[in-house]
């Protein structure tokens, strides 16, 4: 059934794996947007990335992320028939959108860093200049990329200051697992997630 009542923000990051940031951006996307819920999706099978791990490593982590999330009263999901389409191959962020926007029959929200904004207008699928225009747009802001430079051309979007999120990302929680280090447990968003990687020696 669809859902017309629920703001819905697609979160498409890799989360390899999900970190205390990540979850600090998810808390303040439901607390200062008019986002009710958040739909992950997790990104892999790109050509220009190599994730280390095998895809059903990355989707267990992701699953056990929202389950975790879930029980701590975060409104996200997982959709299972979107992870079955989106893992056949690459996916444009315009076909990604076209697929929740049928879906719940609403406009749908997607989440960046402040950072890509410069490269939209170059992305595939864009004639009509759809991504900087029509798409809604959350953007977090990013070191050294702030936003304003861009706002002439750039419409459709929110923009979170989030200086006081940590600076922790999924490269740092890798080296720090590859390297044995106990501190990656303080920043790694949970044990669960933490016993899954150990128990089947990713990221080593």
């Amino acid at each position: 059934m669809k859902n017309t009542l629920e703001t819905i923000a697609v979160f498409g990051w890799a989360l390899n794996p999900p970190t205390l940031g990540h979850t600090q951006i998810l808390s303040q996307v439901l607390s200062e947007t008019t986002v009710d819920k958040i739909i992950l999706s997790p990104d892999w099978k790109r050509n220009d990335k190599d994730y280390g791990i095998e895809d059903k490593h990355k989707i267990k982590i992701a699953y056990l992320y929202a389950e975790n999330l879930q029980n701590q009263w975060f409104n996200v999901e997982m959709d299972n028939h979107f992870l079955e389409w989106k893992n056949n191959g690459p996916t444009t962020t315009i076909a990604v959108d076209q697929y929740f926007r049928e879906k719940y029959w609403n406009d749908i929200w997607h989440i960046f860093w402040s950072d890509v904004a410069p490269w939209m207008k170059n992305w595939e699928w864009n004639a009509d200049q759809y991504i900087e225009k029509k798409l809604q747009k959350i953007f977090l802001w990013r070191p050294g990329y702030p936003l304003n430079a861009d706002k002439h051309w750039i419409e459709n979007y929110e923009y979170i200051d989030n200086k006081f999120i940590e600076n922790i990302s999924s490269t740092m929680v890798r080296d720090m697992i590859k390297n044995q280090r106990k501190e990656v447990a303080e920043i790694i968003w949970s044990n669960q997630i933490l016993d899954y990687i150990q128990d089947n020696n990713l990221y080593t």
